[in-house]
């Protein structure tokens, strides 16, 4: 069902949510955003080293992107008045709080990284690959102690995408 144009500038100006995941992907959602914040975890960058550091990204896509991280809080934009101009971004102290989400994807990303190739290369008909690091046996039970989820974090530290 599609809304009016007067239902969607109400929605879009007031959003309602109906669940606290729904909070998180309407900030961090989309194909750039996780990978824009993980980039300036490591401090200030400008647009161009942003562009060269994320792959296929297209520069209007990087701009949107950017805007929509900007509005919702998590990045500012410093524009110096030098000619030409230069334009920094960083994370604000709010875009700093997403730095555990980011932590916990990779986390999630590194045990499970072999499994995913796997299955992705046996649902497009392709070989699967003959040895894999990852066992269906290896999945987190979700109602494990902490110490399990610790334990995952602290093997991910130092290998995960985003690590200097």
């Amino acid at each position: 069902m599609r809304l009016s144009k007067k239902k969607e500038a109400e929605w879009m100006c007031d959003p309602r949510y109906s669940c606290a995941v729904e909070v998180t992907l309407s900030v961090i959602g989309g194909k750039w955003k996780l990978l824009i914040i993980g980039h300036l975890q490591h401090g200030i960058s400008r647009f161009g080293q942003l562009k060269r550091a994320i792959p296929g990204v297209t520069q209007t896509m990087l701009t949107q992107q950017l805007r929509e991280l900007e509005e919702d809080g998590v990045v500012s934009r410093t524009i110096f008045p030098e000619i030409p101009p230069r334009v920094e971004y960083a994370l604000t102290e709010f875009g700093k709080t997403l730095d555990c989400v980011l932590e916990v994807m990779g986390a999630w990303g590194s045990q499970y990284h072999a499994m995913v190739l796997e299955k992705k290369r046996a649902a497009r008909g392709l070989e699967a690959e003959v040895a894999s690091e990852v066992s269906p046996d290896a999945a987190v039970d979700p109602g494990a102690e902490s110490g399990a989820d610790a334990a995952l974090l602290a093997q991910s530290q130092g290998d995960g995408y985003f690590k200097a």
